[in-house]
């Protein structure tokens, strides 16, 4: 079995910076729908592909930090990771070697897109402690504002690799008390019907007018891969998080009252205080998570065993198993994750 991840090691991490402009969805005149927004832009999104922190930190400064009138200014930042996943079909081809789990971190602006890998075959984890401190200091800066779609599932897993690798301390991020919450917007929840989230590539198209095409192939990219990402690939990784910045503010545009920064930014203080669908520390999430799992798979195992049988075979449970079903049903709805914030817009803003 190939290795999972490997520890960083001094002299194995090359500096990698390059520089790359990325057509953003829409450009391409087939990918427009006849509800494509006037104001799509018509020029590529440049995109830092870079593993040194230097370039790091100055992408941040330039494009968050001082575009921000004032420190308090709240701003939005596309954000996605990309993990490399083990494929069994591609067994024969892993080693010792071969890294599997979070490999780049994308951020991104409506003018500028920052692609950072933190992992890569044969060297494992690239920079010491794990996560680059700036990306902490980001997570931590309540007046930035991460967005995109299914966001909880990115965070917890990074979550779980920097216990695994960090410096031996919690991420301040993570933790349950209110100050450090990580104020992050799902979109998940904009024009989803109940108990459903909209995905990415529909919102796109409602909300822009264009597709946003997904290619599985590009989907299932080894991202970790040593000698570093073609440019389809790099466009893929960083088109998403721009994406979800690009949609949030066309629907700031449309409608200031529910989608402008500042009531993104209350909507969000209001959700933590919550006490029935609270945003929650990351940390939190991922304990629940853990506690949910052995609930629901023996709940699953005990509905599969009777709904499964033949009608002429099927037995018929015991008043302990019937009460042992109502009980999973009801741990397993206690811990479910908080879904996104619904929003209506069919009627309310045409879409």
């Amino acid at each position: 079995m190939p290795q999972r991840r490997r520890v960083w090691s001094s002299g194995n991490n090359k500096a990698l910076y390059q520089t790359h402009n990325i057509a953003t969805p829409g450009q391409n005149s087939k990918e427009r729908t006849n509800t494509a927004t006037r104001d799509f832009p018509n020029e590529p999104v440049p995109v830092v592909y870079t593993n040194d922190l230097s370039s790091v930190e100055k992408w941040v400064n330039q494009n968050i930090y001082d575009s921000k009138k004032t420190a308090e200014q709240s701003t939005i930042l596309g954000w996605d990771m990309e993990s490399t996943p083990n494929l069994p079909w591609r067994e024969h081809q892993y080693t010792k070697h071969t890294y599997f789990g979070p490999a780049t971190l994308q951020l991104s602006t409506s003018q500028s897109a920052l692609l950072v890998p933190i992992a890569r075959d044969g060297v494992g984890i690239i920079h010491s402690g794990g996560l680059p401190n700036i990306f902490h200091q980001l997570l931590e800066d309540s007046s930035i504002i991460p967005v995109g779609v299914g966001l909880d599932d990115d965070m917890v897993e990074l979550y779980r690799w920097c216990l695994e690798y960090g410096d031996d301390e919690e991420p301040a991020w993570s933790m349950d008390d209110a100050e450090n919450i990580c104020r992050r917007f799902d979109m998940g929840g904009i024009g989803a019907a109940p108990g459903t989230t909209a995905g990415l590539a529909r919102l796109v198209a409602s909300i822009l007018g264009v597709k946003l095409v997904k290619n599985n192939n590009l989907a299932r990219t080894h991202w970790s891969k040593a000698e570093g990402l073609k440019l389809k690939e790099i466009s893929y990784a960083a088109r998403d998080a721009w994406a979800a910045v690009a949609v949030l503010d066309r629907l700031g545009e449309m409608d200031q009252e529910r989608f402008g920064l500042s009531a993104i930014q209350e909507t969000l203080e209001e959700q933590i205080r919550d006490s029935i669908k609270p945003l929650r520390g990351i940390r939190e999430v991922s304990n629940r998570k853990i506690l949910r799992k052995p609930y629901k798979d023996e709940w699953k195992h005990l509905r599969f065993d009777f709904s499964n049988a033949e009608n002429s075979e099927k037995p018929s449970r015991t008043k302990a198993q019937q009460d042992r079903l109502k009980e999973l049903e009801k741990i397993t709805k206690e811990l479910v994750p908080t879904p996104p914030i619904r929003y209506e817009i069919t009627d309310s803003l045409g879409l």
